[in-house]
Formats: structure tokens, sequence, C-alpha cells
């Protein structure tokens, strides 16, 4: 049985869209049909487009596709009905025998933006029969038709389309499948729109983040809610889910002390830009990611709660193996040690919470201009590793770290005060022991060699394991994000 949310973005070489809509307008059915896929006659667009996501979906959960077993139930409009829950279920056997038979799998795709979204419980028939709203796992998703999304969860759980913001039931052009290992009863094959020579719709499936969808626990649901928004549906449960959508973090959102940081006129190049972003409207949500694109809805929980999810895109770590050669890291440390003999050492309280024993780079011009000269090519791999071409990086801090066996030989675990940090391995791994970047959500270790980069959230809590013989020196770079609206 399928999880309660998955949800994806259909590309296509050619935009459909416009041209699904026109087959849903010209060819208006108020039933479900099966797919025929030995019609003989080839498919219309809306017959190919099925086929293909069925495929999909088949493949997706490791099921080898059969017409004699598997069957393709689906159905389409440009209305849908309002606070209709409902399971997805064999309906004449729902009607005549009582009994309720569930499709392997259930979808839905859309082909406009809608204001009315799709409320997803978790609740199934026994729940809904004995009214056993209990359970302190309970949960609800709302997700709002976009155009181009694809989404399917457990159509076997009450699921409906309410309108909390009084749209009266404005278009809403949707596509939905059902897969089955057996025939449903009384469903006719479709033969509605006229065929076509057989057209190959190039499909691809792009997973979402799954932080799209509001997801909501037992912190704001419980049995009353439930129990009013099923049996009695009282206004007060559509307004007490449109607080909830207008109180998501990602439309009232005070930015007031999010700001970027000063680099100290290190870059004359660089113009520094805020971060003090008017979010309190949906509207200036959408401008950014209109501007920028979908990386905006991964990096603004980032900045709200300056902490990174697990299934946030900036989660993920990268390495990129000999950025720089040996003899360039060898000429770093010697430039640093250098000043350091000449300018009174090391310093060791630059940073607040977390000093490190270290020397800020732009102290030595040298290595300073090698250094800026070939960050170019790590913010390429910054831009495509992490989605983010559209964007600007602002440089807040580099400087070079110093872990000695008989000083320093540790950071415990912090976070960054950017966006992003990498730092790259200056030392030889015999030229200590010990050491390596550890990361606490996940347990992971890193050992780098010598002039190797990671790059990683700087939300991310890390540490710098104790070194318990000789000396490591690594470089370090703080980067925040450039944009505005």
């Amino acid at each position: 049985m399928e999880k309660n949310f998955q949800s994806w973005t259909i590309e296509t070489e050619i935009d459909y869209n416009e041209e699904i809509k026109r087959e849903i307008d010209n060819n208006k059915i108020k039933d479900t049909f099966l797919l025929d896929t030995n019609n003989k006659d080839g498919f219309c667009k809306i017959e190919e487009y099925v086929y293909r996501i069925a495929l999909f979906h088949f493949q997706r959960l490791n099921i080898t596709y059969d017409h004699e077993k598997h069957y393709i139930e689906f159905w389409y409009g440009n209305r849908t009905n309002i606070n209709n829950f409902h399971l997805d279920c064999d309906e004449y056997e729902k009607k005549h025998n009582k009994q309720y038979i569930h499709p392997i799998c259930y979808s839905v795709t859309y082909f406009n933006d809608n204001k009315c979204p799709l409320v997803i419980t978790d609740l199934s028939f026994e729940n809904y029969k004995y009214k056993e709203f209990t359970s302190d796992e309970q949960k609800l998703v709302i997700c709002f038709p976009k155009k181009s999304k694809h989404i399917c969860f457990d159509g076997s759980r009450y699921h409906g389309v309410v309108d909390i913001y009084d749209t009266k039931n404005t278009d809403r052009y949707f596509l939905s499948i059902n897969l089955w290992d057996r025939k449903p009863s009384q469903v006719p094959f479709f033969n509605t729109c006229s065929k076509t020579v057989k057209e190959n719709i190039d499909i691809h499936l792009k997973k979402d983040p799954e932080n799209e969808e509001i997801h909501l626990d037992t912190t704001y649901i419980n049995y009353d809610f439930f129990s009013d928004f099923l049996y009695k549906k009282k206004d007060k449960q559509f307004v007490f889910l449109k607080e909830i959508i207008g109180n998501n973090d990602y439309t009232k959102v005070d930015f007031d002390n999010i700001s970027s940081v000063s680099v100290s006129g290190l870059f004359s190049n660089y113009t520094i830009k805020t971060y003090k972003l008017p979010f309190q409207q949906k509207k200036k949500y959408n401008e950014l990611i209109f501007k920028y694109g979908d990386i905006v809805k991964d990096i603004v929980p980032v900045l709200i709660k300056n902490s990174v999810s697990q299934h946030n895109i900036f989660s993920n770590r990268f390495v990129i193996n000999g950025f720089y050669a040996e003899d360039i890291c060898k000429w770093i440390i010697n430039e640093a040690e250098n000043y350091a003999l000449k300018n009174g050492g090391w310093t060791t309280s630059r940073h607040k919470n977390y000093p490190t024993t270290d020397i800020p780079l732009e102290r030595i011009p040298t290595a300073f201009s090698y250094v800026t000269f070939s960050l170019n090519m790590i913010f390429e791999k910054i831009r495509s590793i992490y989605y983010l071409n559209n964007f600007d990086f602002n440089i807040q801090d580099i400087f070079i770290v110093k872990y000695d066996e008989n000083k320093q030989n540790e950071l415990s675990l912090h976070t960054d005060g950017s966006f992003l940090s990498f730092n790259i391995m200056l030392s030889d791994k015999n030229d200590y022991q010990g050491g390596g970047t550890y990361f606490d959500n996940d347990n992971n270790l890193y050992y780098l060699n010598r002039g190797d980069v990671l790059i990683h959230s700087s939300k991310q809590k890390h540490a710098g394991m104790k070194i318990i013989k000789g000396t490591r020196y690594i470089l370090v770079f703080f980067i925040d994000l450039v944009f505005s609206i």
C-alpha cells in the first residue's frame, strides 16, 4: 500500500498542460473509465498521458505491467466536488455489496493552479465508522494544486477538496488514476475522444521536496477537529485551516533579525545586499520563487529555523577531490606560519562562541589573491549541486585554522553564522593523527585528503575532532546567498 503522500513535478519536452486542458473541456465525462491498452486505433493525448503515468507507477512499485492482470482506471475534469470526503474504492462493490476494495495505487495530476487544497487524512473506513480519532500519530496533509504537479497517496484513507477561501469552485483541471490488480466492477473502457496516430509523450517525473506541502500532526488536530470536519462540517474548521495555512512559516515570518553580515570591505567588487525580506504575504514568497526558482522552498526554511531538516536539499554534503595541488597547500601553510611569526602569532578570539586558532586570509595578500581567484570554480560547483544558478554569493569570511596537539586540538559541536560553509584540507594525512569533520545528525565523520574540499550547510551541527598527534591545517569559508525582491 502507498505511503500517505508523495509528490512529483511532471516535465515534458512539450508543454502539454494547455492541450490536455482543451481535451478535458472538449470531452467532458462524469464517470470513470478503463484504459484499453489493446486498442488498435492508437491513443488520444489523454490516453497516452494516462498510460505513461501508469507505467511509471507500476515500475516504481516493482510491478511488471500485464494487460491481462492489471487495469488502469481514470477520470478527469475541470471542476471538483467540494467538501466531499471519501475513499477510493470499487464503487460498484461498495454500493451493492458493502465491500471496500481499494486500488493498489491512486494518483492525481493537476494542470493549473488552484486555491482549493486537497486535504489528506490517514483515517481508514474503520477509523471513520467507529470515530477512532485519538491516535498520537494522527496526521493530515494539505496540498494545493499547482500546474504540472503530480501526487500519489493512499487512496484507502479519507481525503477531499475544501474551499477554505470561498472561491466558488473555480477551474481546477485534474486527471486521476487508479491502478488495479483486478478488474473494477462495471467500469467501461474509454472511447470518448477521437483516436489519433499514437503519439509517444515523453514524461519525466521529478521528485518534489517533502516540505512543499503543509503537514499537520496532533499539535494542531485532535478528536474534536476530525469529528467536526468529517461529520458536522462546521465552518469553524475551514476557518481553522485558513488560519493554519496563513500562519505557515512561508507566509508570515518576521525577518527583521536576519540580515547579511558585513565583510569589512574585503571584496570591493561584491555588492552586499540584505536578507531583511518582506515575507509577511504569500505574494512575496511567490515572487521569490518566480525570480529564483523552486530552490527557494528549501532556502526559506533554513533561514527561518536556523537549521536544516533531513529532507532539505541543503542537508546534502559534497566532497571535491584534489581541488588544490599539494604544493599549493604547502605554500598556503608556509605563508600563514610566516605571517604568524612576524605578527605575534595566531589569533584565538575572533569567533565569540566557538573560537578557533586561526588567521584571516586577507591578512596574507599573496595567498588571499590566489585563493579568491580560484573560488569561481568552487562557486560553479555549489551552484550546480544545490540548484543555485540564479544566485550570487557573499563571502562572509575566509580563514586558516590550525589544530595543534599541544594547543587547540579540537572544536566542539557548533553551527556557523553563514548559509553555507566549506573547507579545504591543507595538511597531509601523515602530518597528524585523529581529526576529521564530524556531523551529529547522521554520525558521519569526514577525513579529507590534502587538497580536497568539503561543502555543507552551515546550519548542520558539526565538530572538528580531536587530533592526538601533529598539526592539522584547514582553509575555511563562510558564504551567504545574495538575493532580493
